[in-house]
């Protein structure tokens, strides 16, 4: 909630931690429309892989999807 998500990861103890520190990450990106920093860490997320896709598609976001695909 406060956006320290750096200091959230040194905390987690699961993946399941991981996965909503790294999603919550990449929204922040996404609202600030950082797209391509929002595809690095949607990448280390266990979205579905399409949804991700769509959501830079329906952007047209190359650049962050051709980074998320890599």
């Amino acid at each position: 909630r406060k956006g320290k998500y750096d200091q959230a990861l040194t905390h987690c103890r699961t993946p399941v931690q991981k996965d909503r520190v790294y999603s919550l990450m990449a929204e922040r990106y996404m609202n600030q429309k950082s797209y391509v920093l929002a595809a690095d860490f949607y990448a280390k997320t266990k979205r579905s892989f399409e949804e991700v896709c769509l959501k830079f598609i329906a952007l047209q976001q190359r650049d962050a999807l051709k980074k998320y695909l890599e």
